[in-house]
């Protein structure tokens, strides 16, 4: 029961994270996507002008491709946001565009329901409110339920770029990358962080 009621107020928060996410504006960008395609985006800037140095100064590197043998997997490339990942031959991926613009849903054929395997897409909100929201900073959720437990943040390099890093303590490993670079805010996260494969599928990810 006890862990029932959490999923419940985990569901709930996650609403509330949605509305208020929806009450800022977005803007619209459409989004093309292949399997097996040719990229041909140049990189034009880096984030390195956003993100002051010294913040980084000890950042140490997360999800590292060297760690793992991607043979026999498939790869997905979208040319229009600017990205790459590599999935295993029996996972199925969904570029729908959910919640985010461009969103990708990467999951094994058979998933756990109400989970996030993998996510990737493009938040439109400002990265301040971002953190905000991630962090509680302005108390807004511990103002509803004292109990909530906002996520921890710390700074990373996460496929070659500075990126803000947050852990949320729960039972779904839940762990959130948002990466700003080429003018975007990219978001990857996962419920799985203890699965090898997840762990595996996000370390192949790749900026262009």
């Amino acid at each position: 029961m006890s862990k029932f009621i959490n999923i419940l107020s985990y569901i709930f928060l996650l609403f509330l994270m949605v509305m208020i996410a929806g009450c800022t504006p977005q803007k619209t960008e459409s989004t093309t996507s292949g399997i097996n395609g040719e990229s041909d985006q140049d990189e034009v800037n880096n984030n390195d002008e956003q993100l002051p140095e010294e913040d980084w100064i000890n950042a140490e590197t997360v999800y590292l491709s060297d760690d793992y043998d991607y043979i026999n997997w498939k790869t997905y490339i979208n040319e229009e946001l600017g990205y790459s990942v590599k999935y295993p031959a029996d996972w199925r991926i969904n570029d729908a565009g959910l919640s985010q613009t461009g969103e990708l849903i990467i999951e094994p054929s058979n998933p756990e329901p109400f989970v996030a395997y993998v996510s990737i897409g493009i938040d439109n909100r400002e990265l301040e409110l971002i953190r905000t929201i991630y962090k509680d900073s302005d108390r807004r959720f511990r103002a509803i339920d004292p109990n909530y437990k906002p996520d921890e943040e710390s700074k990373i390099y996460f496929s070659g770029k500075k990126s803000y890093y947050y852990i949320t303590d729960n039972n779904f490993q839940n762990r959130k990358i948002v990466c700003p670079f080429n003018d975007r805010i990219y978001s990857i996260s996962t419920h799985k962080n203890d699965n090898v494969l997840v762990r595996q599928i996000i370390s192949s990810v790749e900026f262009k």
